[in-house]
């Protein structure tokens, strides 16, 4: 370990060794008071550690709301923008059937965002006849051996997708079977101007969904399997309220001329004719072209099948869709056309992995409320989750946000893996409020994450004139190798590299599985690092 030498100024690299205990000895010193006195002003930040279960589980436990990784400035909006819609996400969380697909949609997606096995499974793929179209504004990677490139605007990729909807609904080539059985639409929205509830879905006394049950020609629960329900229409409930399901409200919204294919083109750079042919390619890939395995299941409401019907259209997205202000949005509506084709989690479509799918609207709530964060006690939930309602957003009373990242308030309610790259800027600027020690581990956020290397290497050295002191008082750094930050940092603990030590890959972190079943692992070291070094975790 490394102790920045009395007198010395940060950015020096003017460091003495000091020895393991009396590391910790400082870190307890000065953890310890804060969890003590107001737990909030420890800011424990970490980049991809594949490990964020127990860091987030020592945040949780030590007090602090300030806890999140690298996901805010990576692809939340796809992760959250999927598990929101489907419960699970590309990646990590599920992928193409590349082994049935016909036809594989890749959209915004790089060379290295994604590891071989990909890689390879596109070849066995393009070898037995697959047709693999990528969409990219940049014609590398993957899309230099594409059967089709698209060329987009960047940015304008959830327009493209809308359009594409906009066509199927329009020729009617939509499972509506897929979508009674597994999605919401046939739940009835209400539709009563000036009714505090306009626009939300109708429930129930027991707080289920209602359906119009065509059979009965009557409300009945949505959750029920033997029900008949309309997908569209305008009906009166019992109240004498009117009432529409919402597929009928998504159908009307997507077929406005704004998200036509010729309206499309001006905007994406995508020719009109070529985006009503790549719907008409979904279609005929998902319809005509449709998978049956023989094999017996039961879905989700204990019916029973004597097959399983795959839509062999599989798609894969990246940050070059979910790295844009309307990046959530846009990874909803692809999930919003795998969902119109009815090619989720079935042969030759998106499979989930093992423990994915997650509960759809997903759990657990964001804690760091002012009444969660107490001196000496842990926290009673995690400090990352996903919001619902104004009711879970992390504000106090006069609306100010709990977290020094401004995570899940009203500036950013859905920040579902925190904004770590605010963490320089708000603790120097003392917004929402100051803390006292940021902790950092394998982030180097002088650099990577801040997109101004100079100023944030200015806010780190910035003096408080009234106090005499750094504006952001204490940092600690662990990392296994140098970078910008180790330079501006009090107290430096070297980690190990994986190499180096006994690691585990979680299932309820990262997931390491397949859509066949479930997977773990324990890393095992091969080399001895031969110095003086701890692993973090």
């Amino acid at each position: 370990p490394l102790l920045r030498k009395a007198g010395s100024e940060r950015g020096e690299s003017d460091f003495e060794e000091i020895t393991w205990d009396r590391a910790f000895e400082i870190m307890e010193e000065r953890m310890g008071h804060l969890r003590g006195t107001d737990p909030k002003k420890l800011a424990l930040f970490t980049g991809r550690d594949q490990m964020q279960a127990l860091t987030g589980l020592f945040a949780k436990q030590y007090g602090t709301p300030n806890y999140a990784a690298h996901g805010g400035f990576c692809s939340v909006n796809m992760a959250a923008g999927m598990i929101y819609t489907i419960g699970g996400s590309f990646w990590e969380f599920g992928g193409p059937d590349l082994e049935r697909a016909k036809l594989f949609v890749m959209i915004g997606t790089a060379e290295d965002h994604h590891s071989n096995p990909l890689k390879t499974a596109i070849t066995r793929f393009k070898r037995q006849g697959g047709k693999f179209i990528s969409i990219n504004p940049v014609r590398t990677g993957y899309s230099a051996i594409a059967d089709e490139w698209v060329g987009i605007r960047p940015g304008t990729d959830g327009l493209f997708v809308m359009a594409l909807i906009h066509e199927l609904i329009k020729a009617q080539k939509v499972d509506l079977d897929f979508l009674v059985r597994y999605t919401n639409a046939p739940w009835l929205v209400r539709e009563e101007k000036g009714h505090p509830e306009n626009g939300l879905f109708i429930r129930d006394e027991a707080g289920n969904p209602l359906a119009w049950d065509r059979d009965n020609d009557a409300p009945a629960s949505a959750l029920l399997p033997d029900i008949s329900p309309a997908l569209s229409g305008v009906f009166e409930m019992p109240d004498g309220s009117k009432a529409r399901p919402s597929f009928e409200i998504m159908a009307n919204r997507y077929l406005d001329p704004q998200f036509s294919a010729d309206e499309a083109e001006d905007r994406t750079g995508v020719p009109a004719d070529t985006i009503r042919r790549l719907a008409a390619e979904l279609a005929h890939a998902a319809f005509e072209q449709e998978i049956e395995v023989d094999i017996e299941w039961t879905d989700w409401a204990g019916r029973k099948h004597d097959k399983m019907i795959g839509r062999p259209v599989a798609m894969h997205a990246m940050r070059g869709i979910s790295a844009h202000s309307n990046g959530f949005h846009t990874c909803r509506a692809i999930h919003l056309l795998q969902m119109l084709l009815g090619s989720i989690d079935c042969p030759g479509g998106f499979r989930y992995k093992p423990p994915f799918p997650r509960p759809c609207p997903p759990g657990p709530k964001p804690t760091g409320k002012p009444e969660h964060v107490k001196a000496g006690e842990a926290m009673p939930g995690p400090p990352l989750g996903f919001t619902m309602g104004p009711e879970d957003l992390l504000v106090d009373a006069e609306g100010n946000p709990c977290r020094i990242d401004k995570g899940f308030s009203w500036e950013h309610p859905v920040s579902a893996h925190g904004l770590m790259h605010m963490v320089i800027h708000n603790a120097w600027a003392s917004d929402p409020y100051p803390v006292d020690t940021v902790f950092f581990y394998m982030a180097n956020m002088a650099w990577n994450s801040s997109m101004n290397t100079r100023g944030t290497m200015d806010m780190l050295t910035d003096i408080d004139e009234e106090t005499g002191e750094y504006k952001i008082p204490h940092i600690i750094y662990s990392d296994a190798y140098a970078s910008e930050m180790t330079y501006y940092a009090d107290l430096i603990l070297p980690d190990t590299s994986y190499l180096e030590r006994w690691d585990c890959i979680s299932l309820l972190d990262r997931p390491i599985s397949t859509a066949h079943g479930p997977a773990d692992s324990i890393r095992h070291p091969i080399v001895d690092p031969g110095r003086n070094v701890r692993p973090f975790q």
